[in-house]
């Protein structure tokens, strides 16, 4: 069995990233005497900055409430199958901060969804998902 002990599941709402949750807590459930970390990582994606005026942080603040909600949530469905899941916020490019994050937290593995909110064909990878993939510092489980 892949011996993946640190799992980061790549989380922006949309229902591949709710399989791909799902998956991770299967995947955890399934591998009875391994200890599995499970972290739900949302990121709050900033546009390029543009020149007309607008309050940024404000978007950002609700942006961070409405995954608030969305975490936990998904705490809770964990909870109600006997996992407990951390669950993380943060600002920036997703691709990016996912892979960091992979990296700083020593992560052993990433799943994630083919496609998030964005309206890519169903055909092609999403661009989040193929940059993780491309350069994450461990394995990427991409979720269909």
């Amino acid at each position: 069995m892949f011996d993946s002990k640190r799992i980061l599941v790549a989380f922006d709402g949309s229902p591949q990233a709710e399989k791909a949750f799902d998956f991770a807590l299967e995947m955890s459930k399934d591998c009875q005497g391994m200890t599995r970390e499970i972290t739900v990582l949302s990121v709050v994606h900033l546009m390029e900055q543009i020149d007309v005026p607008v309050d940024i942080e404000s978007i950002v603040n609700a942006a961070k409430a409405q995954y608030e909600r969305l975490l936990i949530g998904l705490q809770e469905k964990a909870k109600s199958q006997g996992l407990n899941i951390a669950a993380e916020i943060v600002t920036g490019h997703p691709a990016d901060d996912i892979i960091e994050y992979a990296a700083k937290n020593k992560i052993n593995l990433i799943i994630m969804g083919q496609r998030g909110k964005s309206k890519v064909p169903k055909w092609l990878l999403g661009s989040v998902s193929l940059q993780v993939a491309s350069h994450a510092p461990c394995s990427v489980m991409i979720v269909k």
